[in-house]
């Protein structure tokens, strides 16, 4: 997974593990960032960081945070937790972990299914920018679903529109 660099506007302020150290948030993502990608790769301090960062309502930290406990990097994996910080990304209007958060609702990984709750998930994502969400929410409103709890009717206008802007955020995606 790609991850961005916060850049900070703090000409002459010190280096981010610095910055860090003097509780600026952003400092602790790019630190964690360069911890879990970078070529002293150290998976237990990236997750540490993020986990500061999150707790200061940076969103993205809360995603990647996730991430790691979702895939059991550099700690034991731990779904429920991992869905507690997609959540929270979510809430803090970070478009990946309403991206993330409707995947596994919607496939039941780590919690019980919820495919409306995920979609609905996937669809904030795709407010917020993500065209993988908007393709996914548009592939659930193609099919609609049946379970033994939920029937949820295909909806074309609907899987039309938010075809259309995942093309418009990612030609790839036309």
């Amino acid at each position: 997974m790609k991850r961005a660099l916060l850049f900070l506007a703090c000409v002459g302020a010190g280096s981010d593990e610095d910055l860090c150290r003097e509780g600026i948030p952003p400092a602790c993502y790019n630190v964690a960032v360069a911890y879990e990608t970078g070529p002293e790769k150290n998976l237990d301090r990236a997750l540490a960081l993020y986990d500061v960062a999150c707790d200061a309502d940076l969103g993205v930290a809360c995603v990647n945070a996730g991430v790691l406990r979702a895939h059991g990097e550099g700690v034991p994996q731990d779904l429920p937790a991992a869905i507690r910080l997609f959540r929270r990304g979510c809430e803090l209007h970070a478009a990946e972990g309403c991206h993330d958060l409707g995947t596994v609702l919607v496939q039941g990984i780590g919690a019980t299914p919820d495919p409306v709750a995920g979609v609905s998930f996937l669809e904030r994502g795709c407010e917020l920018g993500h065209a993988a969400a908007c393709a996914r929410a548009a592939d659930f409103w193609k099919t609609g679903v049946r379970t033994s709890t939920v029937v949820v009717q295909k909806n074309r206008v609907k899987a039309k529109s938010l075809e259309a802007k995942a093309c418009a955020l990612d030609l790839s995606r036309c």
